[in-house]
């Protein structure tokens, strides 16, 4: 089992998750670069950490298991690990019920249990720990009317020949879900922007109360493109934020790990598992739809600081000290990026003051 799950998720950061063919390299290109927008924006605060990325043109991508938000990035199963009532569900308790039927038979038989009725019994209970005692207590109403020698030896055979190997199976199913709910918390590494510069909720949050500043990328021409930054578009997502996350049901993976199927040959059920599991990295809970968050999605082997040299402008908050300002000011004029300033109107409202152009300067 683990040496299945770790093959697959080697190659989980290569699965592409806008619907095109990776075989249809041209087609996929044209269109990330028609989807990407015109510009994003990146909030720093005036620290050491924040100067260094903006003068040095790099943008910082972190694993997400160094988030403050543990629940960031952490893929939602629910609390079963097959949902009940799927047909998944049901392959799975068939399997097992075959599989312990084929291998005991006739010790079960001689405790009174049959095929069908262990088919039925794992059916009703959802394969999980706090369910088999509920399993346990279906049986037992089977063997009521035993002598009470009878009952104890019937129940103690089935803990050893049903119960016993289940939680063998639990055991091995919670690894694979702890390992899918944490799939991108230390396998890939996420740089978070956004498609404005006038949001106050990031100002508050993640410019220091306006006194920080705000980076501008503005996306290069068709013909400028070099392959480095088309990958980076590729790599590019808008974030989807939703009131209630859908559960990923797992049982498909499982089938495959009692089947011994090989990795080469997981059934597509498998990989959709997956690919599912892939895409909640770029979803998060409606009260942070306010962010309207872009994730470029990177494998873990990529450095931290990735090299983002699209910078056009540079937006100052209006709290900024007047150090901070002249420093990013002058990286302005070596770079040739225009520069704004933040202004507070006496009614609270703000706007953007262009105090320096440098794009333009000879």
């Amino acid at each position: 089992m683990e040496h299945y799950f770790k093959k697959t998720l080697k190659n989980l950061v290569d699965i592409r998750v806008i619907g095109i063919t990776k075989n249809n390299a041209s087609q996929r290109r044209l269109f990330k670069y028609d989807m990407y927008p015109e510009r994003l924006y990146k909030y720093r605060s005036c620290d050491e950490k924040g100067f260094d990325a903006f003068e040095k043109d790099y943008v910082y991508s972190p694993l997400p298991s160094a988030y403050e938000d543990k629940q960031d990035s952490k893929v939602f199963l629910g609390g079963d690990y097959c949902h009940k009532g799927t047909n998944e569900t049901t392959k799975v308790c068939k399997i097992i019920a075959k599989k312990l039927w084929r291998e005991h038979a006739k010790q079960l038989k001689s405790i009174g249990a049959d095929k069908k009725w262990l088919i039925n019994a794992l059916s009703n209970n959802v394969i999980e720990s706090y369910s088999i005692g509920k399993l346990q207590s279906d049986f037992e109403a089977t063997v009521v009317r035993r002598s009470k020698k009878e009952k104890k030896a019937a129940m103690a055979q089935f803990k050893k020949l049903v119960v016993d190997p289940i939680m063998v199976f639990i055991r091995d199913a919670e690894v694979v879900f702890s390992k899918i709910a944490h799939i991108h918390r230390n396998n890939v590494k996420v740089c978070c922007l956004t498609d404005s510069y006038d949001y106050m909720h990031l100002w508050e949050n993640y410019a220091d109360g306006y006194s920080g500043f705000v980076v501008e990328y503005t996306k290069p021409e068709r013909k400028q493109i070099d392959s480095k930054a088309m990958n980076l578009m590729l790599e590019t997502f808008p974030v989807e934020y939703f009131k209630k996350r859908q559960k990923i049901d797992i049982s498909p993976i499982l089938v495959d790990i009692i089947n011994n199927r090989p990795v080469k040959k997981a059934r597509k059920k498998s990989k959709a598992v997956l690919v599912d599991a892939q895409r909640q990295i770029l979803q998060k809970r409606l009260e942070f739809e306010v962010e309207k968050e872009w994730r470029i999605i990177l494998n873990d082997k990529e450095d931290s600081k990735l090299n983002f040299p699209y910078a056009t402008a540079v937006y100052c908050g209006y709290n900024i000290k007047e150090n901070d300002f002249e420093r990013i000011r002058r990286v302005c004029s070596s770079k040739g990026l225009t520069l704004f300033r933040q202004r507070l109107e006496n009614d609270g409202t703000f706007y953007y003051e262009r105090v320096y152009d440098y794009s333009s300067s000879e």
